[in-house]
């Protein structure tokens, strides 16, 4: 894996197993999420007509593919009398595959839940695709291959219903976690240096004195991946290097991370690209895969984990050969308790820009302010808490362009990295190659491609769902997986494809080092290939709506544990315990006999 990254960090074509979803310079995205465009252009054609989901990844990407789709069919027929195809396209925030056989759509990109798209399938509402995945090749564009053969093996069941055969395809995938301000580390000394030179900072909460860069020192710390000159430079390998650098941030008067108000649940991405990184791949993918080793909670010690917080240390135990029966230790595990007591933490110190408490305080104000960053009045802060996506919004708002006014730079390109995540919660700081450790990524998302299974409900149909299916094996070519990255900064989840320069000259630097994050770890994708997860998936696949990170208490559900903490007194303990699950609680009613 490490030669892997030095040829990736010199330019050099990597194949990408799954995606992650970035944020694209060039893609829009409708502010409100509204309505139809890119109407039927001709009526003896086929028309296809395809609702988008309005959020995220805009649909430029969409309009430009269907455009070369057009052009490549246009003297082909699919129905008596008509040539070539055109494309009715609904952009919508709305767009869902809840009853799909009642609308009117052929084609659907979603951003779902997993279990929502299997409930349409097992009711029969999606259209059976196994012909144009498994049996035919893409070789009408080009490739003597099958969709199936590009999609990571370990996940192709996921697209699967029950009897085995494909109904949907993967779509894109986003990183969880938060991303920060570049050039504001850099100028203000917020890296954390190698060995003891640079600042000395004492922080009182680790009890420790942790080193930071400045102007006489600018060599920072090697970062997860124990390689000098690599996108994590200076981030916190351990909890107690993160509590250091925003202790140390804030000293400095500035706010480590912010969150839109509107949307708190959004701080759930942080939680949840924390909770990734400290439990690894193999722990948190025994969340889905009921298999494995996990180190999980079995109580609370009386020993804090920073002090004077009240945060306390948990009680742990370390649980092999996991099965479905003993799932729940999985959901109970220590690196999720962590993750909560950092965000209770945060919240304690004021590390979360206090407009969270304002609802009316849009995601959009919170990108802008972010973006600007000190410029023009604005608060100072580190980071942006959101999905990867944000970027390719923030472009579609324009809001880059307020940067290039404000900051008399004349660039609308600001610079901006993802934030690497420490992978340890103890004090063992990686030094170098030696001792190095994986950063493991989640994919936030479940996003898929359907067919709407009407269509083969009704005679004189045949056309239309011939065309529908050549132009997803036409999207699933890897000249258009490379034209979908190029045109989004996204990958597509779960294909193999090659990321070249050709693409990555497309991308700003934040799309960049998202790109390379994902080329150097390992992504856990949220789908479990047992009778549990598949009967009960939405109990165990976590994103920002998910009952696992919204706590309940006295009837009353709090959107992330951040609110609980806020507006309920709660703490990380509480929050942990009341969405985890004893073995009573899961065998009753979440367990399913394979």
């Amino acid at each position: 894996m490490k030669g892997f990254k030095k040829a990736f960090l010199k330019g050099i074509a990597v194949v990408m197993l799954a995606s992650t979803l970035l944020g694209g310079a060039a893609c829009g995205v409708s502010e409100s999420g509204g309505g139809s465009g890119g109407g039927s252009d001709d009526s003896a054609s086929t028309v296809i007509k395809v609702a988008n989901f309005g959020g995220g990844i805009g649909r430029k990407w969409l309009d430009e593919a269907g455009n070369r789709f057009k052009e490549l069919v246009k003297d082909k027929s699919y129905e008596s009398g008509k040539k070539g195809v055109s494309f009715e396209v609904t952009h919508a925030i709305g767009v869902t595959c809840v009853n799909m056989n009642t609308q009117g759509y052929h084609i659907f990109f979603l951003q779902n839940k997993y279990s929502a798209c299997v409930a349409e399938i097992q009711k029969g509402a999606v259209l059976d695709i196994t012909d144009i995945v498994s049996e035919e090749t893409l070789s009408d564009f080009g490739e003597n291959v099958t969709i199936e053969s590009k999609i990571n093996e370990n996940y192709r069941f996921a697209m699967k219903g029950n009897d085995g055969r494909y109904y949907m395809l993967p779509h894109y995938e986003t990183q969880s976690g938060a991303s920060y301000d570049v050039d504001l580390f850099e100028k203000e000394g917020f890296y954390i240096a190698d060995g003891d030179q640079g600042t000395a900072y004492y922080c009182e909460l680790t009890g420790q004195t942790h080193y930071f860069t400045n102007d006489s020192y600018n060599t920072k710390s090697v970062g997860n991946d124990g390689i000098r000159g690599t996108d994590d430079d200076g981030m916190p390998t351990t909890l107690n290097e993160l509590v250091a650098m925003c202790d140390h941030m804030m000293d400095e008067g500035v706010v480590p991370f912010s969150v839109a108000g509107s949307h708190i649940d959004y701080t759930n991405y942080l939680i949840e690209g924390l909770w990734t990184a400290l439990a690894g791949y193999e722990q948190r993918s025994a969340v889905v895969s009921h298999s494995g080793t996990v180190d999980y909670v079995t109580g609370i010690s009386n020993v804090e984990l920073w002090p004077g917080t009240g945060i306390y240390a948990p009680v742990t135990e370390r649980a092999e050969n996991l099965t479905s029966a003993t799932g729940y230790k999985a959901i109970n595990q220590a690196a999720r308790y962590y993750a909560y007591a950092f965000i209770e933490l945060a919240y304690q110190q004021g590390w979360i820009y206090e407009k969270y408490k304002e609802s009316n305080y849009t995601h959009k104000e919170a990108m802008r302010a972010f973006i600007l960053n000190g410029l023009s009045g604005f608060k100072k802060l580190g980071a942006h808490i959101e999905g990867s996506y944000w970027y390719n919004e923030a472009e579609g708002y324009n809001l880059f362009n307020d940067y290039k006014i404000f900051s008399g730079t004349g660039s609308t390109v600001k610079n901006i990295a993802h934030w690497h995540m420490p992978t340890s919660y103890g004090d063992d700081v990686v030094t170098g190659e030696s001792n190095a450790r994986e950063e493991t990524v989640i994919n936030g998302m479940t996003s898929t491609v359907m067919i709407n299974g009407n269509l083969d409900d009704v005679s004189g149909n045949e056309g239309i769902i011939r065309a529908c299916k050549d132009f997803l094996k036409f999207l699933s070519t890897e000249q258009e997986l490379k034209n979908f990255t190029a045109c989004t900064g996204v990958s597509k989840s779960l294909y193999s494809y090659t990321i070249d320069e050709s693409v990555l000259s497309e991308l700003d630097p934040y799309q960049q080092t998202i790109m390379r994050l994902r080329a150097n770890n390992r992504v856990v994708n949220q789908y479990g290939d047992n009778a549990t997860y598949r009967a009960k998936a939405g109990y165990m696949t976590y994103s920002i709506s998910a009952q696992g990170f919204h706590p309940y208490f006295d009837g009353v559900e709090y959107y992330t544990p951040l609110q609980a903490y806020w507006k309920k007194g709660k703490n990380a303990w509480e929050c942990f315990e009341v969405t985890g699950y004893s073995e009573t609680k899961w065998m009753n009613e979440i367990y399913v006999a394979d």
